[in-house]
């Protein structure tokens, strides 16, 4: 516990210096006048200075409020409904295509599945997840509202038969009925469920949605029935607007109380929420008793905390992460928070991906500079190229998966968003290597693999699922985003 108050106050000490520094096309979230230098209240300033730790340890549960909300109460129109989740209220959301520009969330989604999503309710009795035999990769991710993960229900845990798996509210003491298999205690009443199913091709889709139909979500006291009754519980609208842009830092705080009232940390982080108690920060309590002062430093604090974060992902902070030829990757991503790791886990998985998986089930490696040493930019083109023998070691697929700053896809003229070993049409070299085109304008080579950039600054993720022993020691050399030419001209 020591070690992860430490990791806190460190980093909060040196990211409003170091990272005030760091180059990114980020626009404030609120105006100067809002984010006012510090004044000479020891007050103002002391709660300024814990708050900005205690917004690099909540972010996660300030996001997931938002993500719940928009995912099971708000209703959207085609093409948006068709690959962002809602009506997800302790029932199944289906993608139906694969995710693309019509996405806005956020979160670098993948482009490699189908997604099926629930925000589940387990409180008074374990919910059931039934799945049929799946005859291909599939995930079943199983999230907190601190966004880690605590279970998985996929090929690698239960294998391909199906069968129907429970998750336990916290001390339940009851026993399941023969044939349901006990997955997991839930760490909070709110669990989110990400299914992931594998998609070959477009030709691929219908078989996948046949597949769909039969996940099923269950309360334990009606598991066979053919009627169910899902129960609806309420749900918190947040106090704030949005979670891209802070347009009233006290209700963000108001929000995040909300959550961890309803979804207390855990007990092994009762020491760090003694520390933001003094700010009125933490399950139970009440900001509007809190002294002008150190409203104003909390107010300060959740625009710099959150400004901190987005400047922190792009270079690939903390000390869990690696670098290696100008990409980043953590295996401690999807638990970092169970770790200590309260700053990777806000930067990385909650700012980044909402949820991230464990690295059994897939390792993401972030590229955001050229072997230039310079930020991916479309005024320059770029090349990967991994030669034969020497792509991912995975037992499933990989990708490799274009991203703006704002995490969402970039739309491009060919409709592609990822690259990898199952593209169709995919050009091998002469040697049986491969070479990836990355740039905003088409090859001279038409046959060229190219993943279309914009005509901005821009960062991918190689996706290796189900990574192999080579991956998960460290071993395997990331290949170099070469720049092959200068400035191109770039079109008004």
């Amino acid at each position: 516990m020591f070690k992860k108050i430490v990791t806190l106050a460190a980093i909060s000490a040196l990211t409003i210096g170091a990272l005030s520094g760091c180059s990114r096309d980020v626009e404030p979230s609120v105006s100067a006048e809002t984010a006012e230098t510090p004044s000479s209240d020891w007050r103002e300033d002391y709660a300024y200075s814990m708050g900005v730790a205690a917004m690099h340890y909540a972010y996660p549960f300030w996001r997931m409020a938002h993500v719940r909300y928009d995912w099971t109460m708000k209703e959207l129109e085609s093409p948006a409904s068709l690959v962002v989740p809602n009506q997800a209220n302790n029932q199944f959301w289906h993608a139906t295509v694969l995710t693309n520009a019509d996405w806005k969330e956020g979160g670098a989604p993948n482009n490699d599945a189908l997604y099926s999503i629930a925000w589940v309710h387990v409180k008074d009795e374990p919910m059931v997840l039934s799945l049929p035999p799946i005859d291909r990769y599939f995930t079943f991710e199983l999230s907190g509202m601190d966004s880690d993960n605590f279970a998985y229900i996929s090929e690698l845990t239960y294998g391909r038969d199906g069968g129907d798996f429970a998750l336990l509210p916290k001390g339940w003491k009851g026993e399941l009925p023969e044939g349901v298999t006990a997955v997991a205690e839930v760490p909070s009443p709110w669990v989110l469920v990400g299914g992931r199913t594998y998609v070959g091709s477009e030709e691929d889709l219908p078989l996948v949605h046949e597949i769909q139909k039969h996940y099923r979500l269950t309360p334990l006291s009606q598991l066979g029935q053919e009627s169910v009754a899902m129960p609806q519980p309420e749900i918190l609208k947040p106090f704030d607007t949005s979670h891209a842009v802070i347009d009233d830092p006290m209700a963000v705080w108001k929000t995040i109380n909300h959550v961890l009232t309803e979804n207390p940390p855990s007990a092994y982080e009762a020491s760090l929420m003694s520390f933001f108690r003094e700010l009125n920060v933490g399950p139970g309590l009440d900001l509007d008793t809190l002294d002008e002062s150190s409203k104003r430093g909390l107010a300060r604090a959740a625009v710099d905390g959150f400004e901190q974060i987005k400047r922190a992902q792009i270079v690939g902070a903390g000390e869990a992460v690696v670098h290696s030829n100008g990409w980043t990757y953590s295996r401690e991503y999807g638990r970092a928070g169970a770790g200590g790791d309260f700053f990777v886990r806000s930067v990385h998985q909650s700012y980044t991906g909402i949820v991230a998986n464990d690295a059994e089930e897939a390792i993401y490696y972030g590229g955001y500079v050229g072997d230039d040493g310079q930020p991916l930019h479309g005024s320059k083109n770029y090349r990967i190229h991994l030669p034969a023998g020497a792509e991912p070691d995975v037992s499933a697929f990989w990708s490799i998966t274009m991203y703006g700053t704002d995490t969402n896809y970039v739309d491009n003229e060919i409709n592609r968003y990822s690259i990898g070993d199952r593209t169709k049409g995919l050009v091998r070299d002469a040697d049986g290597g491969l070479t990836i085109a990355i740039q905003a304008e088409p090859p001279a080579d038409a046959d060229a693999n190219w993943l279309p950039a914009p005509q901005e600054a821009f960062w991918i993720v190689l996706r290796a699922y189900q990574p192999g022993e080579s991956l998960l020691k460290g071993e395997w050399s990331l290949p170099l985003v070469s720049v092959v030419d200068t400035e191109v001209t770039i079109a008004d």
